[in-house]
């Protein structure tokens, strides 16, 4: 039983460490830009900003009509999981890449 476990943790070791060898580096084709890449990343947070658009007009239309409404929290998944990707780091110097994350944190610090 103990040369099992043992034969197993020898056998699944390296792989353990090639797996964080490779997360650590950054190959030099991770780096380039493509436009494919920057075009879904804009579609994906734009599709925050549709929604986030979408709650506020329905809030104004509320207040507009006298009737008060709750303000829940946005939902900007999108933008929550983009925070963590290493693809959306490359883009974040272009100019329309920055004013959304200013807008973005501007909304997680309002709601």
């Amino acid at each position: 039983m103990a040369t099992s476990l043992l034969q197993l943790t020898l056998a699944i070791t390296p792989a353990l460490l090639v797996g964080a060898f490779m997360r650590r580096v950054t190959m030099p084709w991770e780096k380039e830009k493509r436009p494919s890449e920057r075009a879904d990343l804009l579609r994906m947070l734009a599709r925050d900003v549709t929604r986030v658009k979408t709650i506020m007009a329905a809030n104004i239309a509320a207040v507009n009509q006298g009737r008060a409404c709750a303000v829940y929290r946005l939902p900007l998944s999108n933008w929550n999981r983009l925070k963590k990707d290493a693809r959306f780091h490359k883009y974040a110097g272009d100019p329309i890449f920055r004013q959304m994350i200013r807008q973005f944190h501007e909304w997680e610090r309002a709601y």
